[in-house]
């Protein structure tokens, strides 16, 4: 039996560079682990964490797109790709989870609904909202990890030091 762990990296389609270092170093140890990745393809985090496994493992990467051709450009031939087409778990996770769903263009529910595919699929989900007072389409996806009891790291307040205060603060 081959048994792999998946990891779910979401995040700000905006991080600053010391957030996009910190993602890439904390990538590299997990595809290194031997991780697979799961993912959503946006740009920012997203992407980082897709070009991190790709350098070594593509094969062990899975984009979760929310129409076909979503950011195709950094799609590598050998990742797994899963396109949202209308999963009825993943429509009823935007009505559950989001704030204000009825708000939102068709487009976003496509967005936020294939968080449900990333996050339901993953083992454990590591999180890097733009800030914490406003994660963002992030927090979709935190959301969904804490309602179906996954491991969530929220990067980096879990780490353990002020960086959010700081963040804030400068801008």
């Amino acid at each position: 039996m081959i048994i792999f762990v998946i990891a779910a990296v979401i995040g700000t389609r905006e991080p600053n560079s010391r957030m996009a270092r910190l993602c890439e170093a904390v990538c590299r140890k997990l595809r290194d682990a031997g991780y697979y990745l799961a993912t959503g393809n946006a740009l920012g985090i997203d992407n980082i964490a897709r070009d991190t496994w790709n350098e070594r493992f593509p094969e062990r990467v899975i984009l979760y797109l929310p129409w076909a051709g979503y950011n195709a450009g950094g799609i590598h031939p050998r990742n797994r790709v899963i396109v949202f087409s209308g999963q009825r778990d993943w429509l009823e996770s935007v009505r559950k989870y989001h704030p204000a769903p009825d708000r939102l263009s068709s487009a976003a529910v496509k967005l936020h609904a294939r968080n449900f595919g990333i996050v339901k699929s993953a083992d454990l989900v590591i999180a890097f909202p733009r800030s914490i007072s406003k994660p963002g389409g992030t927090g979709q996806g935190m959301r969904i990890a804490e309602a179906l009891g996954k491991r969530l790291y929220v990067l980096p307040k879990d780490l353990g030091f002020d960086y959010w205060q700081s963040v804030e603060e400068t801008g």
